[in-house]
């Protein structure tokens, strides 16, 4: 209902409505698929609950406090960059539990470069960039986590989605 509600009404402002799209992602990315192989397949555990939980505190927090997160970007608090770290680590673990481990390595790799450019030979180089940077960036900014490719997927993929289950479930589909 809220993909369909702002696909008519249009949708708040860009990172909110992102945000939210994440937030009841993770919930159900963390309860329906298992932390590990050995996991009990049909009852979330105690490190599926935590993730549930440590997704909704992210979401909330932008929801709650979004107005002066906008106040002051580009500077972000101690806090945001907490979160941020948090929020990096929930999105690595919904990526290793649906998409496995080689996205989670190119993930890994550009982090990892992002801090040490400095480190790096010839063209590769570049001034690199600090922890607090990197975090908050990936975090509050529609340039990181809550960028195009959430944009495009909380937008337009998921309708399709929520249409194509309409087709199936009414037997259109079959026509």
């Amino acid at each position: 209902f809220y993909h369909v509600y702002y696909a008519y009404f249009g949708p708040p402002f860009a990172i909110m409505y992102r945000n939210i799209h994440w937030m009841m992602a993770a919930v159900l990315i963390f309860l329906l698929y298992p932390a590990t192989s050995r996991s009990v397949k049909h009852r979330p555990g105690l490190v599926d609950w935590l993730c549930v939980v440590s997704s909704l505190v992210l979401g909330f927090y932008i929801i709650l406090n979004w107005q002066a997160i906008a106040a002051r970007a580009g500077n972000p608090t101690n806090w945001d960059v907490c979160l941020g770290v948090l929020l990096v680590m929930m999105v690595v673990e919904g990526a290793r539990r649906t998409v496995g481990w080689p996205i989670i390595a190119v993930a890994m790799v550009f982090m990892v470069y992002a801090y040490f450019g400095t480190n790096m030979p010839g063209i590769l180089m570049h001034r690199g960039y600090s922890v607090s940077r990197i975090f908050s960036y990936l975090y509050l900014t529609d340039g990181g986590i809550y960028g195009i490719p959430l944009g495009v997927s909380s937008r337009f993929i998921m309708l399709f989605v929520i249409f194509g289950s309409f087709l199936d479930r009414s037997g259109a589909g079959l026509f």
